[in-house]
Formats: C-alpha cells, structure tokens, sequence
C-alpha cells in the first residue's frame, strides 16, 4: 500500500509579501488613475503610489550597493574599474632634467681635465717645471711621432730621472726644429742610419735588438713624450742639441757650449755666431 503524505505549503518571506503587495498597489495604481481621472480620491491615491514607487526604488537602489546584495548576486565585492591611465609627463621632466645634469656634469669633468693636461705642460711661476704628476697624465692619440719619441727616451733614458727624460726629450726636439736636421721627430733620431757614418743615436746603431722589455719604464716615458710633444716649455738644457753621458768624452764636445749636466748627461748646444755688420 503506499501512502502519500502531504507537505503543508511553506509560508512566504516578509520580504516577498512586502514585494508583493508593492506590486499589487503598484498594478492597481494605473487601473484607479484610469477608471477615474477626476476624482480626488483616485488623484491621491496616485500621488501615493508614485511616492511609494520613489521610495521602494531609492531602496532598492541602497541594497543594491551593499554587500550581501552583492554576495547574492555573485557580483564582486567591489567595483571593478579600469584606472585612468598614470600622468608620466613629471617623470618625463624628471628623466630630461637628470640627462642634462649626467651632460652637464660631463662637461665639467671634460674641462677639468682639459686645464689639468694644460697644467702639466706650463711653466710655475718660480720657472721650474712641475713633472709630480706626470704619472697621472693621459696619453691621448698615439701618433708615430709619439712612438718614436717614446722609443728614443726608453733606450736612451729609461735609468734616468723624470728630469733627465725630458732633457733627452728636449734635445730631441729643438733637433726638430732647427734647420741642421730633419724637421720630424722620427727623422731625427733615425738621422744616419744609412749613411755608414753612424746613428746620432746610438741604440740606432749598436746591433742590439729594440724589444721593449721593461713594460713599467716604457709605459713612464711613454707619459713624458707625450707632454712634450703637447709643448711643455723647453727650458731645463738651454736649446741643447747635443749630449752624452758622463763615462765618454767626444771630440765633438769641444766645439760646442756646454749649457747643464742632469743626471748621467752633459748637455750641449751649438756656439752663437756673431755676424759682422
């Protein structure tokens, strides 16, 4: 046998009854505001609803901001929105402002180098040369004249001081430029190579080979070569154009003037020639 049982209807919500007869009134309103449009009664009656429409929808409205309105609904919690997009015209300024600071500060770096190489090739105000800090000089373009330079005060002066390096320089170079001698630093001390009378240099000549060994003593006088080919003053030898070291003594010495000895050198320079008026 089966038996059916039967289940008592459930009770509607308060909430649902309220909506409910919201709607009915709702529903009714315009009947009434049509069956009589004149009567004052029916006039108050849609005022009412009308008032009550505002109401439910304001509301309404509320509870659907809240958040168990959302939670039921399967909204998210809170509003989703696309943010406006970020101002980066102040970082633009920013980053062009530091560009000019980074190019600005170059240009004083570059200038205090420029008047620190400057300095190292000028005069003191006592008349002496200052070589203290010719090791923190910056060999710049290594011309061929830089190479030959170098090369010369390495075989000839390397043992020598800082000093005697650059009176060999300077003999060197007042060779250059006077009318007796090749008028380019590689000409002068390649000067009677292949003459078969002898180098005027004689690390030219000697038969000995020209590999540069001594890597720390190339790399120093390599720094004084370029200082003076950059136009340090020319004033420790006076205008020599001559010199040998103190262990010989060449006939050549007699003819001329002597003018200093620095170090393990004597220096010379050519006579001055008185010419009748």
């Amino acid at each position: 046998m089966t038996t059916t049982t039967s289940r008592a209807p459930r009770r509607p919500s308060t909430a649902v009854t309220v909506l409910a007869t919201t709607l009915a009134v709702l529903t009714a309103a315009p009947a009434l505001a049509d069956t009589a449009p004149n009567a004052p009664s029916v006039q108050t009656g849609s005022s009412f609803v009308a008032r009550l429409l505002t109401v439910e929808r304001d509301a309404l409205s509320a509870f659907a901001e809240t958040a168990k309105f959302r939670r039921v609904a399967g909204l998210p919690s809170t509003d989703v929105s696309i943010e406006p997009p970020v101002d980066t015209s102040h970082q633009q300024e920013k980053i062009e402002d530091l560009a000019a600071q980074d190019e600005a500060a170059v240009e004083t770096t570059d200038k205090a180098h420029a008047e620190h190489q400057a300095a190292l090739v000028a005069v003191d105000k006592s008349g002496k040369i200052d070589l203290k800090a010719i090791r923190h000089v910056e060999i710049g373009e290594k011309t061929e004249a830089w190479r030959c330079l170098a090369e010369a005060l390495y075989f000839e002066a390397r043992g020598e001081s800082t000093l005697g390096q650059v009176a060999v320089a300077e003999v060197i170079l007042n060779r250059v430029d006077s009318r007796k001698y090749p008028n380019t630093v590689c000409g002068v001390i390649r000067q009677g190579e292949n003459s078969g009378r002898g180098c005027q240099f004689s690390y030219r000549c000697d038969g000995h080979s020209d590999a540069i060994r001594e890597k720390k003593a190339y790399a120093h006088v390599g720094k004084v070569a370029w200082v003076m080919l950059q136009g340090k003053p020319r004033i420790i030898t006076g205008k020599a154009t001559h010199y040998h070291t103190t262990a010989v003594s060449p006939r050549w010495a007699r003819k001329l003037v002597r003018t200093t000895k620095i170090g393990e050198h004597i220096f010379y320079r050519f006579k001055t020639r008185v010419t009748k008026s």
